[in-house]
């Protein structure tokens, strides 16, 4: 508890907005995209066309191969809709244990895990205008063409796949096995 306390301070120090621009050396590495629709408004060209923070991507018309680095306040519906697009790639936080973050991958059946954290842009408004990610983050391909941009990048981290979906147990007790001593 402790620790979870620690890391939710971090991460309110660090989030006095949700304006996270995605480097460019990350855009590079996995090609040119139609539609970034969560882009904010200081932030670095990564697609053809975009959504700014003036029009709600969420309901415009997404097409062709989208970039997504969504709010990261509240990815979830940014995420599901990337999902049902079924062309593209999303940054967000390496969020295992969230509902959102799960369905994803398993969608997706695989990830790159980014190796340490990513040194973002951040608006000279905000408090640290230069701060590395308070936690980690993964890229979500979505279709195969992005599943391979992904998995031949060249950008440190490591790929991926989901082999198998495990059902939810109602008795989480009975996933527990007791150790029996040596």
């Amino acid at each position: 508890m402790k620790n979870n306390l620690a890391l939710l301070r971090l991460c309110q120090e660090n989030v006095d907005s949700d304006e996270w621009y995605t480097p460019p050396h990350i855009i590079q590495s996995l090609g040119e995209f139609d539609l970034d629709p969560a882009i904010g408004p200081l932030a670095p060209r990564t697609a053809a066309a975009s959504y700014g923070p003036d029009v709600n991507g969420l309901t415009m018309p997404w097409f062709g191969r989208v970039w997504l680095n969504p709010p990261f306040s509240g990815a979830a519906p940014w995420i599901d809709r990337l999902r049902e697009h079924g062309n593209g790639i999303a940054l967000v936080f390496s969020r295992t244990d969230a509902k959102w973050f799960q369905q994803a991958v398993q969608a997706a059946g695989c990830m790159f895990a980014m190796h340490g954290r990513i040194a973002f842009s951040r608006p000279a408004h905000c408090e640290k205008s230069k701060a590395r990610c308070p936690l980690g983050c993964v890229l979500i391909p979505f279709g195969a063409a992005n599943v391979e941009a992904v998995r031949s990048c060249g950008l440190d981290g490591i790929f991926l796949k989901i082999a198998r979906n495990f059902p939810r147990s109602k008795n989480r007790a009975s996933k527990v096995k007791a150790r029996q001593p040596a």
